[in-house]
């Protein structure tokens, strides 16, 4: 960075960072003055080896009385082509005060901030899917927007601070600051690995008190209503609430399936819940699974609903898939404004898993079923494992009841 504002006394100082034989080495000079403007001018007198006004240039670097210790570099006289001392000396002070900061943090070679998010990004993107990459993409550009910085020496602690300070006045929750902040942290612990800059937004989280999560079990008397509500629907939209409550299955999960995934093991009516097709995504790797179709389900008609299907097609052609939401934002929606009862759909997805624990079903089979990755059958082949565990699955599924 070319100016640095020392906090404990208000005063701009120049900066300069040099590189020699590997090793960064920073001089640091007071500019004596309070104003940022003319704190610029002075610094672009300094660069220049120009005389200042009360300014002597410094070819030589010394410690200073002002605490700082310039390192014991000789600092070579900068070579610009085409620009004389004499010409800047006729140069209007207004003129001088045009050439931004960012003019000359080019000239001695600062680091581009954006070119640094930019690699971030690619290195990064494919562990985050494409919504939670343009997530990241519209935060970093919040983030150099409201700081007005360029280059990553311009990144101090109180550019974080006044960021979150903004973020509070957007009265935006506290949660919602918290995962911004761990975004940014997250960007510069990267940036302290490849750039030995320090992580500014380290430690600026917002604590919170320890709160219950909001989001409950649907209750009996709520799940009947929704099953009453379901049969009256289309079939697309009746299958997706009833294979909600009966499979405890994420929305999309649902919404991409194939005829494909609806197959019998052993016997047993299956649902594959993968992502081997283009439009399908999975949460997490290991969300990859099988759930045996509830009795429930095929006494409602959900097998020949299925082979009322095609063959190689999508079992909801009606929710249309996108690389950002994959297939389930039409359903969402469409539940938003239609349901009977106050809960989210994903809150049936913890009536389900409400009702495998009030039955004492094992961690592990319920975590089988409900894809938290504590061991998941293989698709490659239905082997002797996923023969007996399909049962056991299959009594478990069937505990599930709204009766």
């Amino acid at each position: 960075m070319f100016l640095e504002k020392r906090h404990s006394n208000g005063i701009w100082y120049y900066k300069k960072t040099w590189v020699v034989d590997g090793t960064r080495k920073v001089t640091r000079k007071s500019l004596n003055t309070y104003d940022k403007k003319e704190a610029q001018l002075r610094a672009m007198q300094l660069y220049f080896n120009i005389e200042a006004a009360g300014i002597p240039a410094q070819p030589q670097p010394k410690t200073l009385d002002d605490g700082f210790v310039i390192s014991a570099v000789q600092t070579p006289t900068p070579i610009v082509p085409e620009v004389s001392a004499c010409r800047i000396e006729q140069s209007s002070t207004a003129e001088l005060q045009e050439a931004t900061i960012e003019d000359v943090s080019q000239e001695i070679g600062a680091l581009h901030l954006q070119s640094i998010i930019d690699a971030y990004i690619k290195e990064n993107g494919h562990l985050w899917g494409v919504k939670e990459t343009n997530a990241y993409k519209s935060l970093f550009n919040r983030f150099i927007k409201h700081s007005g910085i360029a280059y990553l020496e311009q990144c101090t602690k109180q550019v974080a601070v006044e960021f979150k300070q903004s973020l509070i006045q957007a009265n935006l929750s506290n949660i919602t600051i918290n995962k911004f902040i761990g975004k940014l942290s997250n960007l510069f612990d990267y940036i302290q690995a490849h750039y030995e800059h320090s992580n500014i937004f380290d430690g600026l989280k917002i604590k919170r008190a320890k709160q219950e999560t909001t989001r409950t079990a649907y209750n009996k008397q709520e799940a009947q209503e929704l099953i009453k509500f379901a049969d009256k629907q289309q079939q697309h939209h009746k299958f997706m609430i009833l294979l909600g409550l009966f499979t405890g299955c994420r929305a999309n999960e649902l919404a991409q399936l194939y005829i494909s995934d609806i197959v019998k093991i052993e016997g047993v009516w299956s649902i594959l819940i993968q992502a081997t097709k283009a439009d399908q995504k999975l949460k997490i790797n290991n969300a990859s699974r099988i759930v045996p179709v509830h009795s429930m389900l095929i006494k409602q008609g959900f097998i020949e609903f299925v082979k009322s299907k095609g063959q190689e097609c999508r079992l909801f052609p009606e929710f249309k898939y996108s690389p950002v939401d994959g297939c389930s934002k039409a359903f969402v929606q469409w539940f938003i404004q239609h349901k009977p009862v106050a809960k989210t759909f994903h809150e049936i997805r913890h009536s389900f898993a409400t009702q495998l624990r009030a039955h004492d079903v094992s961690l592990n089979v319920a975590a089988q079923l409900l894809g938290h990755g504590t061991g998941s059958i293989s698709f490659d082949r239905y082997g002797s494992t996923a023969q007996t565990q399909i049962h056991i699955l299959k009594e478990a599924v069937e505990y599930v009841s709204y009766n």
